[in-house]
C-alpha cells in the first residue's frame, strides 16, 4: 500500500507535537507503516520520540510501549523489546494487552535461546488468558517448545 504524502504529514505532526496525543498517534501510525515497509529503524526512532512523555497507565501510552517493543523485535533487539513490553505487563490497567504481550515476549525469549523464560511466558498466557486467541497461541507454542525440549533431551 502506498501512503504517499501521508508519511510526510505524520512526520510533521510527530516533529511538531512529540508530547501531545497527536504526536503519539502519529508515531504509532508511522511505526506501523515503517514496519510494513521493512524499515524497523525508522519505526523505533518514531516511537522513541514520544516514549519519554508516554506512560503505560493510559491506553495511548501502553500502545506506544507495545509498538516500541514490536519495532525493536523487528530489529532483532529482543531484550529491549521485552523490556518495553514489560512496562505494559506490569500495569494492571493494561491487562487487556498482557496475554498478547506474554506470547510476544515468549517468542523473543525463544529467539534468544532462553527457553526457560519462554516457557514461563507461554504458561502465564495459557493459564491467565486460556480462552483468548493469545491463550490458544500460547498453548500451541508451549506444546511445541516442550516437545522440542523433550526431543533435545532424548538425543
Amino acid at each position: 500500500k502506498d501512503f504517499g504524502s501521508s508519511i510526510a504529514a505524520l512526520e510533521t505532526i510527530l516533529k511538531d507535537h512529540p508530547k501531545a496525543r497527536a504526536g503519539q498517534q502519529a508515531a504509532l501510525d508511522l511505526a506501523g507503516v515503517y514496519i510494513a515497509y521493512k524499515q524497523p529503524e525508522k519505526a523505533v526512532a518514531a516511537v522513541e520520540a514520544v516514549a519519554p512523555s508516554s506512560s503505560p497507565h493510559d491506553v495511548m501510552g501502553a500502545l506506544t510501549f507495545v509498538m516500541l517493543g514490536e519495532a525493536r523485535a523487528a530489529l532483532g533487539q529482543c531484550e529491549l523489546a521485552v523490556a518495553s513490553w514489560k512496562k505494559v505487563m506490569d500495569e494492571p490497567k493494561a491487562a487487556y494487552l498482557h496475554g498478547e504481550l506474554a506470547v510476544k515476549a515468549g517468542v523473543c525469549f525463544e529467539s534468544l535461546r532462553q527457553d526457560d523464560k519462554a516457557l514461563e511466558m507461554y504458561r502465564k498466557a495459557a493459564q491467565d488468558f486460556g480462552d483468548t486467541s493469545a491463550g490458544q497461541s500460547a498453548k500451541s507454542l508451549l506444546r511445541a517448545l516442550e516437545l522440542r525440549g523433550a526431543a533435545g533431551k532424548a538425543s
